[in-house]
Parts: C-alpha cells; sequence; structure tokens
C-alpha cells in the first residue's frame, strides 16, 4: 500500500528548501546573501550569452570563446557582443 502526502507533509528529517529553488538557486542565493561572486556570476553568464550570440551568427565555439575571453566581461551582453565582432572582423 502507498500512500501519497501533500505539500504540506514531509518525511521525517526533511528539510524545507522552497528558497533553493529547481535549479541549485540555493547555493547561488548563499553566495548572494554573502556578497561573493555575484559580479564573476553575472560576467560568466554575459560572457555565455555573447558566445552563444556569436555561435548562432555562424563563428565557432572556440572562435566565439577565444574573442569573448579577451573583453570586459562586466559590460552589456549587447557591447560585449559588438566588441568581439569588430576584433574577429579582421580574422575572417
Amino acid at each position: 500500500m502507498h500512500v501519497l502526502l501533500g505539500p504540506q507533509h514531509k518525511a521525517a528529517g526533511q528539510n524545507d528548501q522552497r528558497c533553493a529553488g529547481a535549479h541549485g538557486g540555493g547555493k547561488l542565493a548563499q553566495r548572494n546573501s554573502e556578497g561573493v561572486q555575484v559580479q564573476d556570476t553575472a560576467a560568466a553568464q554575459g560572457a555565455g550569452q555573447a558566445i552563444a550570440a556569436l555561435v548562432s551568427l555562424g563563428y565557432s565555439q572556440s572562435e566565439a570563446a577565444l574573442a569573448v575571453s579577451k573583453i570586459d566581461g562586466t559590460l552589456p551582453v549587447e557591447e560585449i557582443i559588438k566588441l568581439a565582432l569588430r576584433s574577429m572582423a579582421g580574422r575572417r
């Protein structure tokens, strides 16, 4: 016999981790509350978005990553893309 419990019930010893989020946000939230590496996380996300945009324009992953790595990651994504395109324009 199986018993299904509603969300108000939890197994013994189970912690309520609603603030953690479905994608591991607990660790990021912990870092945010401590003020550690928040800017690095935002820069990494911006760089990742810029690389994805450059790859969608036809550049290889390695070309895009190399160009983006030379640019200040704290800039807005649009600016990172623009500067990366300018740096790669002479190489094609």
